[in-house]
This record gives C-alpha cells, sequence and structure tokens, in this order.
C-alpha cells in the first residue's frame, strides 16, 4: 500500500511537469515564496511571484496563469478576500490553492464553500503533496472547462441566449431574411442596440460586476419588447430588434425613443454610481437595402453616427422614409376621398346599370 501511495506522489509529480503549467506564488514571506518558486522550477513549472492580493490581480490580468498558490495570512490581508477580488473582478478564474498554517474546520470549510480547490498545510510541507493538490486541481479544471465547451456547442444549437433569456443572433438572422424575402411590398425594420458604459464599469470594479451590469440591461430590455415584436442578442454585448408590423417611420422612431428613455440605467456599485445608456441605429427594409445584410449594414452605420453625433437613437434614410409614409397616407386619403365623391358614387351606379341591361335581341 505504501508502495502504491509513493508511485502516485511520483506520477502527480510527473503529470505536473509534463503540462509546464504556469503557476503562480503568492506569500509576503520572501524566503518561503522563493522556496516553492525553487521547487516548483525544478518540476519543469514557470513561476510568477506575488507578496499581496493586488499584484497577484495585476499579474492575472497580463498572463495566463494555470494555478494559484495563495497564502491565507498576508500582512493586510487574508486569501479569502483576495479570493473575491478575483472573482469579482475576472470571468474566468483559475484554480486556487489556499496555503495555511490554519488547521481552524471553520476556516476550511469557508474556504472551500467559496471556491477554493484545496488547501496546503505549510507546516511540514511535502512536496509530493503540493504536487498531488496541484495535479488534482489541473485535472479538475480541464473538465470544468471540456463542459463548458460542450455547454457552448449546445448554446449554438439553440433559439435562445441562456445568458439574456433572448434569442439568439443566429434565430434572428434567419428571421430577418425571411422577412427581406417577401418582397418589396412588405417592410420590416433592424434596430441595433448597444449598451455604453459598461466598459468603464468593468475597468473600474472588474469583469465580473461588468457582466452583471450586462445581464441587467438585457433584463430591462427583455421586458421592453413589444408582444408584436422579436428581440435578440447580436455579437459579443449588443442586441437586435427587429419590428414586422406597422413599419412606419414614425412607428420605428417611438420605438427608439421608447427605448433610449427605458434603457437609461443607473447603477450604484460599492458606493460608485455609474451609468448604462444605449446606443440605437436603426433601418426599414426596402427603403435601406433589400437584403437582410444590406438593411443589418444601414443599421450599423445608423448606430455609428448615433455613438459620433451623441443622439440617444438614429434612424436611418429619415427624410425619405417620412415622405414615403406621407405619400401611401395621402393615396389611401385621396383614395378615399375619389370613393365618397357624388361622382364617383353615380359612375359606380351607371356601371351597375350597364352591367345587369339585358342584351337588345337583335
Amino acid at each position: 500500500m505504501q508502495m502504491d501511495r509513493a508511485a502516485l506522489r511520483r506520477a502527480a509529480s510527473g503529470t505536473v511537469a509534463s503540462r509546464n503549467p504556469v503557476i503562480c506564488v503568492v506569500d509576503d514571506d520572501d524566503l518561503y515564496r522563493q522556496y516553492l518558486a525553487a521547487l516548483l522550477k525544478a518540476n519543469n513549472c514557470r513561476v510568477l511571484e506575488a507578496s499581496r492580493g493586488l499584484d497577484l490581480l495585476e499579474l492575472m490580468a497580463e498572463h495566463e496563469i494555470d494555478c494559484v498558490l495563495l497564502d491565507y495570512n498576508l500582512v493586510t490581508e487574508n486569501g479569502l478576500s483576495v479570493h473575491q477580488q478575483i472573482k469579482d473582478r475576472f470571468r474566468e478564474a483559475p484554480p486556487i490553492l489556499m496555503l495555511t498554517v490554519e488547521t481552524n474546520e471553520r476556516t476550511i470549510i469557508k474556504a472551500f464553500r467559496g471556491g477554493i480547490s484545496d488547501y496546503i498545510l505549510k507546516r511540514d510541507l511535502r512536496p509530493d503533496e503540493l504536487f498531488g493538490a496541484i495535479a488534482s486541481a489541473l485535472e479538475h479544471s480541464d473538465e470544468e472547462n471540456a463542459k463548458q465547451e460542450e455547454l457552448a456547442r449546445l448554446r449554438q444549437r439553440s433559439d435562445f441566449d441562456d445568458e439574456t433569456g433572448l434569442y439568439t443572433a443566429q434565430h434572428l438572422e434567419g428571421r430577418l431574411a425571411h422577412m427581406t424575402r417577401r418582397g418589396r411590398d412588405s417592410r420590416c425594420a433592424v434596430i441595433l442596440i448597444a449598451p455604453t458604459g459598461l466598459e468603464e464599469i468593468s475597468a473600474k470594479l472588474g469583469q465580473a460586476v461588468g457582466d452583471r451590469a450586462f445581464r441587467t440591461f438585457a433584463s430591462r430590455l427583455r421586458a421592453l419588447v413589444r408582444q408584436s415584436d422579436i428581440c435578440g442578442r447580436y455579437q459579443e454585448a449588443k442586441f437586435i430588434y427587429l419590428v414586422d408590423v406597422d413599419v412606419r417611420h414614425k412607428t420605428v422612431s417611438a420605438i427608439c425613443a421608447r427605448l433610449a428613455t427605458e434603457l437609461s440605467l443607473h447603477m450604484n456599485f460599492e458606493g460608485l454610481a455609474l451609468g448604462v445608456a444605449p446606443a440605437i441605429g436603426a433601418a426599414i427594409h426596402p427603403f435601406d437595402g433589400n437584403t437582410a445584410r444590406d438593411v443589418l449594414a444601414c443599421a450599423e452605420q445608423s448606430l455609428e453616427r448615433c455613438k459620433v453625433n451623441g443622439k440617444p437613437y438614429c434612424v436611418a434614410s429619415a427624410a425619405e422614409h417620412a415622405d414615403a409614409d406621407s405619400v401611401q397616407a395621402d393615396h389611401g386619403l385621396q383614395s378615399a376621398a375619389d370613393a365618397a365623391s357624388p361622382r364617383h358614387r353615380a359612375d359606380r351606379r351607371s356601371v351597375r346599370r350597364h352591367s345587369h341591361r339585358p342584351a337588345r335581341a337583335e
């Protein structure tokens, strides 16, 4: 049994060495940190060093790190608070192994509940135990990555985006292609919506908080979609809104104005007031393109004009759309007036009398 354990420990060290992982050691004890770094380098690991949480966060922003060895008792902070900062700032984080002299069961339970992969006792540290924990953490990380890749493949086959609860871009592009193939007599409108301010939130408070703000924006948008319209996620942080009923310039402009007002969010994160506002660009088929691609391109141009000019929204070819709507409305009013005129009624009676008069026998 003892031989089996020794073999397993040697195998763990060999597994880690074969991976050539990037490992960051975070400890404010310079001698102990240097000891761990030398031990890891001797086993084919690439090592980064940090003495405090802030240094670790900076290294994670600059490097792809496979595993972190994080001391629980730093000078001005503990490992759990540093781990929380990591979760707040980064969408995806490497496995964290806690280095500790603590044997308190409550502390260990709290660490595991917080998402710590494992803990390693610093006192009388054995290299085989260290590499066993690292190998296990890397293996678990590989399994999680494989699951996420499989979920991503399943999402591509779904009509709904699981993060926002809206339709996927693929589904919306198919619907738009169908709308534009119905002919020039049939109208539809494309509205592109891009939330602005998310970059500032992510930069100041971390990617995780930026993601929460994005989901809040998407939830508000989902509640604003009219029953006759459909909306979905378009690209990473952009949305597409399709209008297929009463597609007049006046109607599309009213929808854009409503979205611009209702999607302007004021948020307070940790005492810092930040805002998210939409940039909106719209285009109407067939005025702004005969194909789905053309209409989308025109909507993109409108969106860029909205951003550059600082307007709440921009609808492409506004004057032409308004004129076309007016002409159509005027034509409808004129037809109704003609139908109601005495001369028109007399002509219709004359047509009816002639159409029912029997043919004279020769």
